[in-house]
This record gives structure tokens, sequence and C-alpha cells, in this order.
């Protein structure tokens, strides 16, 4: 994310005083995350273009290449709608991404993002109520918060040790 600013960082310090803020934005609520799908998409394109292009390079698999083409298309489009819409009902990611931001500079010491996902209970595929919907959310959003703080945390840790000088009388 983008470095907080001199009138941002003057508010916050005005209400919370602290040495580092934790920026949190939560996307893809409760849907597969875009970048997943970005990249499920990208991946299917290529596989189904190259194989076309490979049946159309030779003469005798030249007539199929069409027809390989139109399938493929059909089929990954019905399989990856079916394939998200599950994933979504099934699991209700929660995406959340994080920064953590140096208090007296504003600048973004670690970023990171994270995915939670329910279990899945394939009873919940086409019949799920408004409270089971809300309880998959919840827990979602809390396992994708739990990642995120955890790694903030472990770069926390890793910056204090290694700003940290040696205690000269502690023994190794």
């Amino acid at each position: 994310g983008a470095p907080l600013t001199g009138d941002t960082l003057g508010h916050l310090h005005a209400g919370q005083p602290a040495d580092a803020f934790l920026r949190v934005q939560v996307s893809d609520y409760g849907e597969t995350p875009r970048r997943w799908r970005g990249t499920y998409i990208a991946f299917e394109v290529v596989a189904t273009a190259a194989v076309a292009t490979a049946l159309a390079l030779h003469r005798a698999t030249r007539a199929v290449a069409g027809a390989y083409l139109a399938e493929e298309t059909v089929e990954e489009l019905s399989e990856g709608y079916a394939g998200f819409w599950a994933l979504n009902r099934l699991s209700r990611p929660v995406r959340i991404d994080a920064d953590l931001i140096d208090a007296r500079s504003g600048e973004v010491m670690w970023h990171g993002a994270r995915t939670g996902l329910a279990g899945w209970n394939w009873g919940h595929l086409f019949r799920m109520s408004g409270q089971v919907r809300d309880s998959l959310l919840a827990t979602s959003t809390h396992r994708s918060l739990e990642a995120v703080l955890d790694g903030a945390s472990r770069h926390a840790r890793r910056e204090l040790r290694c700003a940290t000088p040696p205690d000269p009388l502690s023994v190794h």
C-alpha cells in the first residue's frame, strides 16, 4: 500500500500514539479472490490456445482445432463458473490486505495479504440459511485476520531482533 501522509499520520498520533500502525482492507468478502480468478483464467486461456495452435499447425489435425477451441471454451467457462460458485458457496473466502506502517515516517514496513476459507460442508451446497452463511463469513474473516496478524508479528519480531543491539552481559 501507499505510505501515510503527514496529515493522516498526525491525526492518527493525536488519537492513538504508537510506534506502528496496522492498516487493514477487507476485499473479496465471500467471493473468490480476484487474483485467483485471474490466474485460473489466464492459465486456461494459455493452455487452450497452446493446444489449439499445436492442432492447427499439423495438417492431419487442423480440421479439429476449431472444434477443440469451441469445446474447451464452453467447458472451461462452465467449469470455472461452477467451481468459483461452489468455492464461494461452501467456504465464503475473505481476503485481507494489510500494511504495517512506521508511525514516525509513514512508510510501509511490511505488506501482507491472506485469504481465509471456512471448512466445507457439502450439505451447504444447495441449502444454506443466513445464519450459516454469516458463520462461514465470520470463520473465513477470522482465519484471514489471524494469518495477517501472524505475518505482521513475524516481520516485527525480525525487525526488532535486527534493530536491538546484543546485550553485552548475556552469555551465548
